[in-house]
Parts: C-alpha cells; sequence; structure tokens
C-alpha cells in the first residue's frame, strides 16, 4: 500500500520543503476564484516525478547556460569592454586602490572579484571565461527556483511550468550575449540571489539572522552598477514597506527585518570606502562623473513604446484575457489571442532585435495584471508587486544605452515578469483548466527561446565590435582562448611579442585608446591613473594627458590605428606623434610605436 511505500520519506521531504505560508489569509480574501490545485495539495507520485524533473532541469539549464557562454567567447570576443575589465582589475591586484590612484567612473564589485582572481591565479583568460559560464549557469538556475515559487499556489507541477519560462536564459542569460565578465551581469546575478533570498524568508520561517542576511543581500547590486543597483534597492525596500501594510505580524516583523539589513550593509560598505579610499572621491567618480558621461535622458528609456505594434499586440493581448474571463468556452480563444500576439512580436525572421519587442510588452502586460490581481484580490503582497519592482529597475537600466544596449544583463528580470504575468492571467481568468496556464507559459517560453536564437547568433549587440573574416583565436599564455573575427586578434599577439622583446619591463609604457588587455597580458602597470581613454572614462584633456606623460617619465607609446571598436568618438581625437621628445620606431600589430628622444 502506499503507506508503506518507500515514497513515503520522498514525501515527508517534500512535506517539510512546502510548508504553509507564513501569512493567515482570511476566507474572503481573493475575490478571484482560485485556479487549480496547488502544489501542497497534489499526489505523492505528482510530486515524486516533479522533483524528479526538477533534477534534470536544473541540470539542463546550468549546463546549456554555461556552455552557450563558453561557445560566445569562442565567436565573439569584444576587445574594448574586455581590457577596461582586465586592464583594470589588474592593476587592483597589483596594489592600486580606485578612486584615489586611479580614474573608476563605476562601483568596484566586479574588478575586486576579477582582481581576486588574478592575485591568486596570475593572467589567465581561460579563467574569467569560466567565471562568466559558473556565474551564468548559477542566474539560470537561480531563477527557475524563482519561478518555482511564483508557481506554486498556481499549478501542480509548478517545476514542469517554471522550466519553460526558465528555457530562454540559456540563450539569453546574464553573460550569453557579452560572454567576457563585466558590471551588468554582475549586477544581474545579484539581484537574482537577493529576490531569491528574499522569497525563500517569506516561503518558510527562518532565523532572524537569516532575514537580515537576505536583506543584505538588497544593498550588493548598488556596488556592481549604480543605475541598476539603485533602482532595486529603492523599488525592492519601496514594495517591502507597502506589502508590510496589509501583512500579518509577523510578516512585517520579517519585512523589518529585511529593510534593516539592507541598511546595514549600505552604512558598513560605505564605512570601508570611506575607511579605504575616500566618500569623497569615490561619489565623485561613481556619481557625478558616471552621470555627466553616461546617464541618458529620462525620455529615451521609453523610445520602445513609440512601436505602433507593440500596442497593437497589447490590444490583442487585451482582448484574449477578457475572453480568458468571460466563460470557460472562450479560454481557448483567449489563449490564442495572447498566444498569437507574442508569436506576432518575436517570430520575425531577418529582425535579428525582435526579442528585444519583448521587453516593453511584458513589462506593460506584467504590470496591468500586477493592478488587476492587486484590485482585486487582498492588495499588495510582496509577489503582487515583483511586476512592478522589475518595471523600475529595468527602465533605470534603459538610461544608459535603451532597450537594445541595457538589457544583456538582466533578461532573468524579464523571465521574472512573464511569469507574474501568467500567474495574472490565471487569477484572471474564469476557472481555468491546469492546461491553459501550461500552454501559455510553455508557448511563451519557447517563442521567446526561438526569437532569442535568432538574436544571440547574429549578434547585433555586439556590432559596434563586430569585423569581418574568419575568425582567430590567440596563442598567447595569458590570453589563450581570446577570439575574435578579423585581425585583431593575431595584430594583438604580435604587439605583445614584439613589447616583450623591445621594451623592458620596468619601463612605463602606455598604449592608447586602451582597446587591448595589454597590461593584463603582459603583467605590467600602467603609470597613468586610466587605462582606457574612451569619453566615459577618460576626464582629462589631450594637454593635461601628455603632462601626465612627462612626468610619469613615461618613454614608450603604443598608438593604435585599426581598431575594433566603431563607435565615433572612440580615440577621442586623432593622436599623432606627442611633440619633438618622441619619435616614430616601428609598427606593428596596427600600432604605431613612438619612443621618447635620448636625453
Amino acid at each position: 500500500m502506499l503507506s508503506a511505500s518507500p515514497l513515503d520519506g520522498i514525501c515527508s521531504h517534500y512535506d517539510a520543503e512546502f510548508p504553509a505560508r507564513r501569512e493567515v489569509r482570511p476566507e474572503n480574501e481573493d475575490r478571484i476564484p482560485p485556479t487549480y490545485p496547488s502544489y501542497s495539495t497534489v499526489s505523492r507520485e505528482t510530486k515524486l516525478a516533479d522533483l524528479t524533473f526538477s533534477r534534470w532541469a536544473q541540470v539542463l539549464l546550468f549546463s546549456g547556460s554555461a556552455l552557450v557562454v563558453i561557445w560566445q567567447n569562442r565567436r565573439a570576443g569584444v576587445l574594448v569592454d574586455l581590457s577596461y575589465i582586465l586592464n583594470t582589475a589588474y592593476r587592483m591586484a597589483a596594489g592600486d586602490v580606485p578612486y584615489r590612484d586611479f580614474v573608476m567612473p563605476f562601483p568596484p564589485g566586479t574588478f575586486l572579484i576579477q582582481a581576486a582572481l588574478i592575485r591568486i591565479f596570475g593572467s589567465h583568460f581561460a579563467l574569467h571565461v569560466a567565471y562568466a559560464a559558473l556565474i551564468s549557469g548559477a542566474a539560470t538556475v537561480l531563477t527557475y527556483k524563482i519561478l518555482i515559487m511564483l508557481f506554486e499556489d498556481q499549478h501542480e507541477r509548478p517545476r514542469l511550468i517554471a522550466f519553460f519560462l526558465a528555457l530562454p536564459l540559456v540563450l539569453l542569460g546574464i553573460y550569453s550575449i557579452f560572454p567576457h565578465p563585466f558590471y551588468d551581469p554582475d549586477a544581474g546575478f545579484l539581484m537574482v540571489i537577493a529576490l531569491w533570498a528574499i522569497l525563500e524568508c517569506k516561503r518558510r520561517p527562518r532565523p532572524a539572522w537569516m532575514e537580515f542576511a537576505a536583506g543584505a543581500l538588497i544593498s550588493l547590486p548598488l556596488f556592481f552598477k549604480q543605475n541598476l543597483g539603485g533602482a532595486f534597492i529603492f523599488m525592492i525596500l519601496l514594495a517591502l514597506t507597502v506589502s508590510a501594510l496589509w501583512a500579518d505580524r509577523g510578516t512585517r516583523v520579517m519585512h523589518t527585518r529585511l529593510i534593516a539589513g539592507a541598511f546595514l550593509a549600505v552604512a558598513a560598505i560605505l564605512l570601508v570606502v570611506d575607511l579605504t579610499v575616500g566618500l569623497r572621491n569615490y561619489f565623485r567618480w561613481t556619481v557625478a562623473f558616471a552621470a555627466e558621461q553616461r546617464l541618458g535622458s529620462l525620455v529615451a528609456t521609453f523610445d520602445s513604446y513609440l512601436d505602433n505594434q507593440i500596442w497593437i499586440a497589447v490590444a490583442i493581448i487585451i482582448t484574449g484575457s477578457l475572453l480568458l474571463r468571460a466563460k470557460k468556452s472562450t479560454q481557448a480563444a483567449g489563449a490564442m489571442f495572447v498566444l498569437v500576439a507574442f508569436a506576432w512580436i518575436g517570430l520575425r525572421m531577418g529582425d535579428f532585435e525582435a526579442v528585444l519587442r519583448f521587453w516593453p510588452l511584458i513589462l506593460l502586460i506584467s504590470a496591468a495584471g500586477g493592478l488587476v490581481v492587486n484590485s482585486w484580490g487582498r492588495p499588495a503582497s510582496f509577489q503582487q508587486l515583483l511586476p512592478f519592482v522589475i518595471f523600475g529597475v529595468a527602465h533605470a537600466s534603459f538610461l544608459s544605452q535603451g532597450v537594445e544596449g541595457s538589457t544583456y544583463g538582466i533578461w532573468p528580470l524579464l523571465m521574472i515578469a512573464a511569469a507574474s504575468m501568467v500567474v495574472a492571467f490565471g487569477k484572471f481568468a474564469k476557472g481555468p483548466g491546469k492546461e491553459t496556464l501550461l500552454l501559455l507559459a510553455a508557448t511563451i517560453g519557447i517563442l521567446i527561446s526561438l526569437s532569442g536564437f535568432q538574436y544571440i547568433w547574429h549578434n547585433p549587440r555586439l556590432d559596434y565590435a563586430a569585423d569581418t573574416g574568419p575568425i582567430h583565436r590567440s596563442t598567447s599564455k595569458a590570453l589563450r582562448g581570446l577570439s575574435a573575427q578579423g585581425r585583431h586578434v593575431p595584430d594583438l599577439d604580435r604587439t605583445l611579442a614584439w613589447i616583450e622583446t623591445n621594451i623592458p619591463k620596468g619601463e612605463p609604457m602606455v598604449a592608447y585608446p586602451g582597446e587591448d588587455p595589454i597590461y593584463f597580458a603582459l603583467e605590467r602597470h600602467p603609470p597613468l591613473p586610466l587605462v582606457l581613454f574612451d569619453y566615459t572614462n577618460n576626464p582629462y584633456s589631450f594637454r593635461k594627458l601628455r603632462e601626465m606623460v612627462d612626468e610619469q617619465e613615461v618613454n614608450w607609446l603604443l598608438i593604435k590605428g585599426r581598431l575594433q571598436l566603431h563607435q565615433p568618438g572612440a580615440t577621442q581625437e586623432a593622436v599623432s606623434p606627442m611633440g619633438d621628445d618622441f619619435e616614430q620606431v616601428s609598427e606593428v600589430g596596427g600600432y604605431i610605436v613612438l619612443k621618447r628622444h635620448s636625453p
């Protein structure tokens, strides 16, 4: 009999894993009728099947995401962005202090992690690729776990439905598009960790110190990317505060601990910053200078909503939602309306950026769904406020480079918003069957995956550093595994070999405009207070740079003429031999080599 089955041990594990929610809900809490049996009411056999499926799903999601990052690294190398991270991390590993010893208009988080890897293992590009692959896989699995928690009360197979919505992250994970260590994906990873920790605290009672620790995680993205982290901590704290107003005493205490943990963590980190580099230096470069150089127009963040196709799709989805709500016999037609709208937006062969249209569409529908759910049921639980949190964080991200340039590291947030949207469909519908919700989630996940494959295959996000010709891979020991189209990587290898042969290791040299990871690869110290001379990082005039070259007794200048970067103004201004003190002594790997005259 079942009571004597070996499944009992497994089922007792489930009973411990899915206890009753912290909040005690009154019987008349929701005016919207419940959807169908939640996970806690299904049979033991279903739970066992769900657990077995989940194990394999996590393996697939993690390994798929990591392998895509490795594959992307073998076909796309963005030298300028990679070089900025690795050259800066190397000088930090060598002992330089940011904001005090050199200019850095970004928070220190990503650079400290990469500097630690360099300090422990030395300069090895493959190690940083492995870091990106592992972090990307972990972010996808954590997003999958968040989706499970959102669907536990909505579907008897929450892991199955969560898998379909997590599937696009294999191709659109935080490091799948830009495959080198960078601050946007790292901030995206930390936001996913914080959301997972908060939902775990709400899932079942935790010790007080764990709730404080979960709150501390809310603050960490702020020290990796300013606009993302700032919006995230503000929106999360606002959602926790608002949802506490309608919660029971236990939940209010838990929310208070989460909020207190966030504030304490921010205070502690700022204290460390003040004791090491000084708050004035930190805010000068990461707030004032960064906002002046990179902060876009608030109006420009909403440019994607000017697309009439988005509003046509919204109208179709609203029509489908009304059919879902009308009666059971119209539910199939309603679901088809919704799916047709998503297919029309995403399946556009030849439009390599079609997947980006899912951002305004899902953000709008999930926010609208949140309004409906909060107005018809007990308002403002934290889960119901998630669409608004993501809406605010996404648009703060768009301040940098809009939807086209700013979304590469935060796709997990879109899939969480998509899950909230599907949940809202389920609550809004007229007594839907489980097949309707599963159909919506599965088809939306597959559509985004198909459109995402076209996006990553053609790499429109990286076209600012794209080139023609076959892919070449570095033969340099430090850069082994670095790959890019065109002659840039072989040119870099030749330049590194020439420097090792002709420039003594102790002599200061400057590589301009800083597009290549020369200091990292050769383990040489940059003599100037910056390693990248583009407008986003360089606060100095050309005349001031020349003065610093003289002050630091720089004897070698390497001026790169053939750049991988296609953006206008990448070299800031035309560079000619810098006065009578230098003369051209060689030309190698696209660089003009200048040497100071002997006195």
